[in-house]
């Protein structure tokens, strides 16, 4: 039969109307600690790993115009990582997100002045 159709996908899927995905666990207890005003680590504790493909951290300077996010691609299981060349007394928003497939899942937390 011809038409247009869109799938509905079940709990726990999410989907693009066309294919389902099993919503990944979001990463936990997020948190940035100051290594000096240009560095920072930033760590969290992820639960199943088991269909994520790749771990993201994201950050960006907070306010300031045109600022793109920063983008750095971990292996699923990795739970630290160093932000480096930040510029001194700047406010960043650092989210930590899994992905799965085309699907991005974003933990979002916001770090303190670097």
């Amino acid at each position: 039969m011809q038409g247009s159709y869109t799938c509905t996908c079940a709990t726990g899927f999410t989907g693009d109307g066309v294919t389902c995905y099993l919503v990944p666990d979001r990463p936990t207890n997020l948190s940035v600690t100051e290594i000096n005003p240009t560095q920072v680590t930033v760590t969290w504790n992820v639960v199943n790993t088991s269909i994520v493909r790749e771990l993201r951290v994201e950050y960006k300077g907070f306010g300031i115009h045109g600022t793109e996010w920063e983008i750095k691609s971990l292996q699923p299981e990795e739970t630290e990582t160093r932000l480096n060349d930040l510029i001194p007394d700047t406010t960043y928003l650092v989210r930590v997100g899994t992905f799965v497939s085309r699907l991005f899942m974003p933990h979002l937390h916001y770090a303190g002045e670097t």
